[in-house]
């Protein structure tokens, strides 16, 4: 959805002839699939603040891309919280 996403930006700014100044910084961290994922894995455990990647796409692609990005983090932090805590407790019960 976010590498979509940075390519319609991208391909609207090439069509229409403009010049977004903060394309270049949205195309290295989004730019391709390796990339998204490698933002979204760096996210999700700690290598780089959420909230830098998502202010990142809010200011410059679409406020509304707040919504999958906060999805994938609360569902990310839920299942890894879920999984930590079955190990505990399954450790405790044995």
């Amino acid at each position: 959805v976010v590498t979509h996403a940075v390519f319609e930006k991208r391909q609207a700014i090439h069509d229409g002839g403009l010049d977004d100044v903060h394309l270049e910084e949205i195309v290295l961290v989004f730019g391709d699939l390796g990339l998204s994922m490698l933002a979204l894995f760096e996210a999700l455990f700690g290598g780089q603040d959420w909230d830098v990647f998502l202010r990142l796409l809010m200011d410059h692609i679409s406020p509304w891309m707040a919504l999958p990005w906060c999805i994938f983090i609360s569902f990310g932090m839920l299942t890894i919280l879920n999984a930590i805590t079955g190990v505990f407790v399954d450790n405790v019960l044995q």
